[in-house]
């Protein structure tokens, strides 16, 4: 019952980690789908809002925004489009946009943005782009930061990311030695000293020194009877009784042969004994060897 309840512990906290380092990448995906969102802006400011927008393309922080029909362009009215999607996005103030012929690559429009400073790379602006096949190239200049209060916020959420991962460690170590030591101190609480040996009647096992006998269950539950009433001779009756119960009929030698059983597997402590009293019983003495 412990051990599956720690498991399902274990498989918890790593399904939380996974989750946590998974969270890290969706910047990437946010950027994407701010891209589309951008695309289709740019058509409704041309008063297009049937087109589609072709699926962005990103070749290493390089994303083509493209349409499925010509559109006519105004610089101005675009550069205003792009910076407020971008704000409500917090997705970044440092980039380079370019309009691009679609037949020929020819870059007709360009501009650069720094902080809430704009360099025009080609000028254009007051004029209109003519009605064409036109891609949009947004290139990242560096990583998404839209402000220092964003960029903190951004250092902010990986450091506690990065501490929820070490405290999630920090749980599932002292996890793993909780139940070692509560697995080590049920398995002390289970065992008996017997002269040199241990015994454990829950596992059914003797062990001496690093050699390990395994008992049969009934083997286990005799000895483990003997035990209880160690230096006493107990009567047949009470054993047949107590370890085979109305298992049904068993010849007389039965309990001999498990008696028997017992005395080779106590051979190597010359302390052990398992007495006849004829007629009777038996009897587990534990003493100096005689």
């Amino acid at each position: 019952m412990k051990r599956g309840l720690y498991t399902c512990f274990v498989i918890s906290m790593l399904t939380f980690a996974f989750s946590q380092v998974q969270g890290q990448s969706y910047s990437e995906k946010q950027f994407l789908t701010t891209m589309r969102a951008l695309g289709h802006e740019v058509l409704l400011g041309t008063n297009d809002s049937t087109s589609r927008v072709m699926p962005v393309q990103n070749n290493t922080g390089v994303y083509f925004i493209s349409f499925e029909n010509p559109v006519q362009l105004y610089p101005e009215e675009l550069v205003k489009t792009i910076d407020s999607v971008l704000m409500r996005s917090n997705l970044g103030n440092q980039y380079v946009l370019e309009v691009v012929t679609a037949a020929d690559s020819q870059v007709v429009y360009s501009y650069s943005k720094t902080g809430n400073a704009y360099t025009d790379l080609i000028p254009c602006r007051g004029r209109e782009i003519p009605l064409d096949n036109y891609f949009l190239r947004f290139t990242r200049k560096e990583p998404i930061i839209e402000s220092h209060f964003a960029s903190d916020v951004q250092v902010e959420k990986e450091t506690n990311t990065t501490w929820a991962i070490l405290l999630l460690i920090v749980i599932l170590f002292a996890g793993l030695v909780y139940y070692w030591m509560s697995t080590r101190r049920a398995k002390n609480q289970n065992t008996i000293v017997m002269g040199r040996f241990s015994f454990n009647p829950i596992e059914q096992s003797l062990t001496l020194e690093k050699t390990t006998i395994e008992l049969s269950n009934k083997e286990s539950e005799l000895l483990k009877l003997l035990y209880s009433r160690v230096n006493e001779t107990v009567e047949r009756d009470e054993i047949l009784n107590v370890v085979w119960g109305d298992e049904g009929d068993y010849i007389g030698r039965t309990l001999d042969v498990f008696i028997s059983k017992l005395r080779k597997k106590l051979l190597a402590d010359d302390t052990i004994k398992i007495l006849n009293s004829r007629g009777v019983g038996y009897k587990l003495v534990i003493g100096s060897a005689s």
